[in-house]
């Protein structure tokens, strides 16, 4: 899914609420007007009093669910940001990172792992504060969430983040080494991914809150 801007995110919002407000009013205008003109008689008047009643009910319940997905997802959108580049970060390491054995693909492969390490980081405290501000069930799957993202960096710590080969290696050894965080680093994008996806589920459908369960990691030694 695109990171979008929080800019863009809020003018969008921003207008959909207008839209929906508009909408809301023209209905209202004209189904009072509907009801004050002469003609209908009461059972006609009944009837078209009854559809105006179901479209203003569908409209507040449009209403009503576009705010509570607004809410969700002002929560929960800035930590799905910081996944996503640590993700991207993970895949340029997996993918992009230590094709050769010189200083200038272990300095390459070193700034991946530093964007990583900050974007679990950030990605780790927008969880607390999420937490922080929810409560009941919303509270219990954000703590999920939350618990899901130590595992990831504990992963990360373990097998990515000090195990960079050295360019001094022996062939065999540079090899072996490369293998074990590439793997790694694949399995980090695969929690991450996880975790992105559980996140988009919950913004787009509450009742789709599903909490996520500590992952069980293959480790890779860095010497190995």
């Amino acid at each position: 899914m695109v990171d979008v801007s929080p800019v863009v995110a809020g003018t969008v919002n921003e207008f959909i609420d207008w839209a929906l407000f508009i909408t809301f009013i023209m209905i209202l205008y004209y189904g009072v007007k509907l009801l004050l003109a002469g003609g209908p008689t009461k059972e006609e008047q009944e009837e078209q009093g009854r559809k105006v009643k179901e479209k203003l009910d569908e409209m507040k319940g449009g209403l009503k669910k576009e705010k509570e997905e607004k809410k969700r997802r002002d929560l929960l959108w800035p930590a799905h940001g910081f996944a996503q580049k640590a993700e991207e970060a993970a895949e340029r390491l997996r993918d992009d990172t230590l094709k050769q054995k010189t200083t200038s693909a272990v300095l390459a492969a070193k700034r991946e792992v530093k964007n990583i390490k900050s974007n679990l980081n950030d990605l780790k405290q927008m969880l607390r504060v999420a937490r922080h501000k929810t409560k009941g069930e919303d509270r219990e799957y954000v703590g999920s969430l939350y618990n899901y993202t130590e595992a990831i960096i504990k992963h990360f710590e373990d097998n990515i983040a000090d195990n960079i080969p050295k360019a001094t290696l022996s062939d065999a050894d540079w090899k072996s080494q490369v293998k074990a965080v590439k793997d790694s680093a694949n399995t980090l994008r695969g929690w991450l991914g996880y975790l992105m996806n559980s996140i988009e589920t919950y913004v787009d459908d509450e009742k789709n809150m599903v909490k996520l369960t500590v992952p069980s990691a293959t480790v890779h030694s860095g010497s190995a």
